[in-house]
């Protein structure tokens, strides 16, 4: 919102009355005398005041105590490259679920669309975006902070945008996602309590450049505050391939870690090939809930409800009348859960 365009504070002082006395008379609620609703119009008129649509249906509907009602259409824009990632990606469907129920629940219906569409250009979006009468937009998938979405700035600027799972820098936009620093240490916090002392990462470059490199920066952190603790290369060659199975049984037989952090369920195989004793020998934490691994001892970083943090923040956003790409970002940050499971030891054998 411009700092010069008046509200309804402005407009109390200019007229001498309270904000309250302003909105009523701005609804010509009869509580006002007909002198003094006639002036503070006017005065509005003359400042140039105009009402937020959407904060007068929300306080409406908030004085009419009944259920949400639809107030309109949002984007739900996929960046990742591949067209099916909302569907198969092993977080993405999570954070796509947490938005639908999310943007339901607050009146919203969300309309699919993809980054890499053929022919899609930030002329083309922000021509769908106008037909269908859409302000808000969450951005989901992205795979690169800066990579590619600098292109589409045209469209940035004129939407209020939220980005879901990541910071982006070029440009930098608000975001909701889980605190990947305090995400490591936590894990970390609970693998210290059951006698683990040889931690590492077995990551790819991708994963911890996609976040700025706070998987690798909360392990180095932490072994640093805790001096009784092993400090390990990480390896980030993982990947389903032969190469990195050897890559890794090689990286594992030189530094021989007892616990790896990791998003890959490959390296349980490949360790055990080795004939390692999974939990006793090595522990192993997945740092996200996958499918497939619940099993597992993970950690929960909760992606539908950043998905519904996401749809709060691009809603209030939309009742704010901010569009743009703000000066100052705003991040919401969710702390994940500690779930204990098979692929750690038991507190019991601590």
């Amino acid at each position: 919102m411009s700092l010069s365009t008046p509200t309804l504070a402005t407009i109390a002082r200019a007229a001498n009355v309270s904000t309250n006395t302003v909105s009523l008379a701005l609804r010509n609620d009869p509580r006002v005398r007909p002198a003094t609703r006639d002036r503070i119009q006017a005065l509005a008129q003359e400042l140039g005041y105009r009402p937020n649509p959407l904060i007068s249906d929300l306080m409406a509907q908030m004085r009419r105590g009944g259920p949400e009602v639809y107030r309109g259409n949002l984007a739900l824009l996929n960046a990742h490259p591949d067209f099916q990632s909302l569907n198969h990606h092993p977080s993405l469907p999570a954070f796509l679920k947490g938005c639908h129920q999310q943007a339901l629940a607050r009146g919203y219906q969300l309309d699919e669309l993809w980054l890499h569409a053929n022919g899609q250009n930030p002329r083309a979006l922000n021509r769908i975006l106008t037909a269908r009468n859409i302000r808000g937009i969450v951005l989901v998938g992205v795979r690169s902070p800066s990579e590619g979405l600098i292109t589409y700035n045209p469209t940035w600027e004129k939407h209020a945008v939220v980005v879901t799972g990541v910071r982006t820098h070029l440009p930098a936009l608000n975001y909701c996602s889980t605190d990947q620093y305090l995400l490591v240490r936590d894990a970390l916090d609970q693998a210290v309590a059951l006698g683990y002392r040889r931690p590492a990462l077995a990551f790819t470059p991708h994963s911890d450049a996609l976040v700025d490199h706070r998987y690798h920066a909360a392990l180095l952190g932490y072994t640093y505050q805790h001096p009784t603790l092993a400090t390990i290369p990480s390896f980030f060659e993982c990947a389903v391939t032969e190469t990195s199975k050897r890559a890794f049984q090689a990286w594992y037989r030189s530094h021989q870690p007892d616990l790896i952090l990791t998003f890959y369920r490959e390296t349980k195989t490949w360790l055990q090939e080795l004939g390692v004793s999974i939990p006793d020998q090595v522990g192993i934490i997945i740092l996200d809930r996958l499918k497939g691994s619940e099993t597992w001892s993970h950690m929960d970083q909760h992606d539908e409800r950043i998905g519904a943090d996401a749809i709060n923040l691009l809603v209030s956003m939309l009742q704010l009348n901010e569009s743009g790409i703000p000066s100052t970002p705003r991040a919401t940050l969710r702390r994940a859960t500690w779930v204990p499971g098979t692929t750690t030891r038991c507190a019991a054998q601590a």
